[in-house]
């Protein structure tokens, strides 16, 4: 509170602030939930997806409140981190549309957007490790601070090819920003500089993430039933 900080000493203020940008930049973990809760999560959910959706999930990884509250967490840090540096923050399409939409209307700090499309997957759920650039950016990066804003980084392929692509414009710098860290399958181990969850070794679809393109608009992240996309 105000008056917290005001009876703080000044080296307690700046402890107390490093504290909670620690705690706003720790990546946050799938909860503990009973069997009743996720019975009612999937029962809302159900509610709130087209019918034929509606079944598909074997239970909510991340609610939307949670992916809301996290996202904000995550501005506040990175708004901490660039001020002043006028940062050039690049959405990678498709699946980063929705995060970067909320993300910039959390930001306090000024900046530019830009969007770049790239491909490492086929129309299933493998990677195929071979990139497609098919949207370069608009804006110049020459001495820019660049934040890459990236849905979910799984194999590491695509990023770490973007990171060093963008390094080769002259850019001031280059940081990466995920919201969804799967580890499980890294192929490569791109330097990821802000991450908002850690997720299981799941077949995960919403917010962005999607199986051959469909679930991208669910405002949560759920794991998807194997039987769907073992057809």
């Amino acid at each position: 509170s105000t008056l917290l900080r005001r009876a703080l000493p000044d080296d307690s203020r700046s402890l107390l602030t490093e504290k909670r940008l620690v705690d706003a930049v720790s990546p946050r973990q799938p909860r503990d939930r009973t069997a009743e809760e996720k019975a009612k999560e999937l029962e809302l959910a159900g509610a709130r997806v087209c019918p034929d959706w509606a079944n598909d999930f074997d239970r909510i990884l991340f609610s939307e409140a949670e992916i809301a509250h996290r996202v904000k967490e995550m501005a506040m840090e990175i708004s901490h981190d660039f001020k002043g540096k006028d940062p050039l923050f690049v959405g990678i399409l498709k699946g980063g549309f929705i995060f970067v939409a909320d993300f910039m209307r959390q930001l306090q700090i000024p900046h530019q957007v830009d969007f770049m499309a790239l491909s490492s997957y086929g129309s299933g759920s493998k990677t195929s490790g071979n990139i497609q650039l098919k949207k370069d950016l608009s804006m110049d990066p020459v001495n820019r601070h660049i934040v890459i804003l990236e849905d979910c980084c799984d194999s590491g392929v695509t990023l770490d090819w973007l990171a060093d692509y963008l390094r080769t414009k002259s850019c001031a710098s280059v940081s990466l920003c995920v919201l969804f860290d799967k580890q499980a399958h890294r192929l490569k181990q791109a330097k990821v500089d802000y991450v908002g969850f850690q997720c299981p070794d799941e077949f995960i679809v919403g917010y962005g993430l999607d199986y051959s393109e469909s679930y991208r608009c669910l405002p949560f992240l759920a794991v998807l039933k194997p039987s769907v996309y073992q057809k």
